[in-house]
């Protein structure tokens, strides 16, 4: 999502430098692009060198390179921080850091880590160093924010912390009526109430109860499961849904980008799930997705997350706590008895989006904000 902004950016306040993996646009002398090593997912070591290679990188690049613009960092691989700190010490560079996930709480919760640990310790007090330093940090949610601002002085914690969600493109990503998207034909889900996960089945979005959810309600052959997405809770899914016997859920592996405007729009019903322990480190960009392709929302996460405030603050779903197979089945079965209120849902979703989170209006945002900084 990032990429809009920062080639707005370049064009609105240049010159502007972006550390990236996989940017491969320019704008004249504005925009400065410091090209850096993919990240490698395989194996916690290889993330771990693949992080320590971007940082050593990009500080010897931006030491090296010509000129002060300003920098934007986004915190992916999670050391990036560090970058913006050594350049302002060293050359004086203003930065700007954009928050998707926060570490190391997400290792502290999820990988355990000990809090107490030397590696903890050490980070967050990197983490601090960076973001008290920083010209202006943007997250993309109130939880999330308040998360960082621990690592903020008292007398700038609420004039530097901004909140721009992650943003959607409504004219790529619109509903579409079963019958007219080939990806629902094609697998089967005209006709039917279709309950959609589309992303990544990691340990944050804690999708262990969807087999029993299906299974409560595998009597009903209208209602349909289709999950999109690889990730390390991937194989137990299968394999549950392999031993109630279910025929009412499909697994189809993760789609390219350019499938998103089908696969998306063949969902009624879009499943964001929020692990408890997630809340305040992370937030779900597939939230906005859903509701800009016409989903209804069933959240899966506490009743203090941001998924819920959304589902909440626009009445387009219904969030129920992670583990309660009872709630879940419930809330479906009541809107497959409800289309009504399944409909009304479905348009105040795509309303939402409109209203709050498309592109246009979030880079428009986050442009804002950086104009006042500079």
């Amino acid at each position: 999502m990032f990429r809009e902004f920062v080639m707005a950016a370049a064009t609105a306040v240049g010159p502007v430098r972006y550390y990236s993996s996989d940017m491969d646009v320019t704008i004249g002398n504005d925009l400065q692009l410091v090209k850096m090593p993919r990240h490698r997912n395989t194996s916690a070591m290889a993330r771990l060198f693949a992080w320590l290679g971007y940082l050593t990188i990009g500080c010897l690049r931006g030491l090296t390179e010509q000129g002060d613009p300003l920098l934007f960092i986004v915190t992916n691989p999670p050391l990036a921080p560090i970058l913006g700190f050594v350049a302002k010490k060293l050359k004086g560079q203003r930065y700007i850091l954009l928050f998707y996930d926060i570490y190391p709480e997400v290792l502290i919760r999820f990988a355990g880590l000990s809090e107490r640990s030397v590696v903890a310790q050490a980070w967050r007090c990197l983490n601090q160093l960076a973001i008290s330093n920083a010209d202006c940090v943007i997250t993309i949610s109130p939880q999330m924010a308040k998360t960082l601002s621990q690592y903020r002085p008292e007398s700038s914690k609420e004039s530097h912390i901004h909140i721009v969600p992650t943003w959607v493109d409504t004219e790529r990503i619109r509903p579409l009526p079963k019958e007219q998207n080939w990806f629902a034909v094609q697998h089967g889900q005209v006709g039917k109430l279709t309950i959609l996960y589309s992303g990544n089945l990691g340990t944050v979005h804690d999708l262990t109860i969807l087999p029993e959810i299906a299974n409560r309600l595998r009597k009903y052959p209208d209602i349909h499961f289709l999950v999109i997405g690889e990730g390390v809770g991937r194989r137990q899914l299968e394999s549950e849904c392999l031993l109630f016997g279910l025929q009412n859920i499909t697994f189809l592996p993760l789609q390219d980008e350019s499938m998103l405007a089908f696969s998306l729009t063949t969902g009624d019903v879009g499943i964001v799930a929020l692990a408890d322990g997630a809340e305040g480190i992370s937030m779900p960009s597939k939230t906005y997705y859903m509701m800009a392709a016409g989903n209804a929302l069933l959240g899966l996460s506490g009743h203090d997350s941001d998924v819920a405030a959304v589902i909440r603050d626009y009445q387009c779903g219904v969030n129920i706590a992670p583990g309660d197979v009872d709630g879940a089945a419930q809330a479906i079965l009541e809107l497959y008895h409800q289309p009504g209120v399944l409909q009304r849902y479905r348009e105040r979703a795509r309303q939402a989006v409109e209203q709050h989170f498309s592109r246009a209006i979030c880079v428009s945002k986050m442009l804002e904000i950086v104009c006042a900084l500079v």
